[in-house]
């Protein structure tokens, strides 16, 4: 029974001494390990976001979603333009044939967006000239009116003048009949 209580306490002074040459070696395998996991993290995060970055260019160059017919044509135009100067290069990497696609796909659209633009503007200026017109004709009547009514009104008085005239006058006979009887 000493021997084993010998040994057991042998055993764990050498294990002791095992655990205290291999604690630091496993402490530096685990910040080994630790250290190559962060870097693959870095790799990865690095790499979502060049891609990220580089989706979001191609993004960029389908041009402004938020565009309509009514927002302009000047506006329209200049995006034309703001698109038209932007290169699609080697610096799209492997989405380069995507961004020609999406760049193409965009000039497309803000082309037809243009000519919807200038065309509803054109179609406002009709309707602006049509109801400048309508107002115009609109005065022109009511004057026109306004005219009749004062010359209609001037000869109601003057035929009223006449009657009030007649009346009188067949009055005044009526009355100088009265007096010869």
């Amino acid at each position: 029974l000493k021997l084993g209580k010998e040994l057991d306490s042998r055993a764990k002074a050498i294990t002791e001494e095992i655990l205290a040459i291999e604690a630091p070696i496993h402490e530096q395998i685990a910040n080994e390990e630790s250290r190559k996991e962060r870097e693959k993290q870095a790799k990865i995060a690095a790499e979502l976001a060049r891609v990220t970055a580089l989706q979001d260019r191609v993004a960029e160059l389908r041009g402004n979603q938020s565009l309509s017919p009514t927002s302009g044509a000047a506006l329209i135009a200049e995006h034309i333009a703001d698109l038209e100067a932007i290169p699609v290069d080697e610096s799209f990497q492997e989405f380069q044939q995507q961004a020609e696609d999406a760049k193409a796909a965009g000039l497309a659209r803000l082309r037809e967006l243009h000519a919807a633009a200038v065309a509803h503007e054109a179609e406002q200026e009709r309707i602006k000239a049509e109801r400048e017109e309508l107002a115009r004709l609109r005065a022109e009547a009511e004057k026109r009116d306004a005219e009749d009514r004062a010359r209609l009104a001037e000869e109601d008085r003057k035929a009223k003048a006449e009657r009030d005239a007649e009346a009188a006058k067949q009055a005044a006979e009526l009355k100088a009949q009265r007096e010869k009887q």
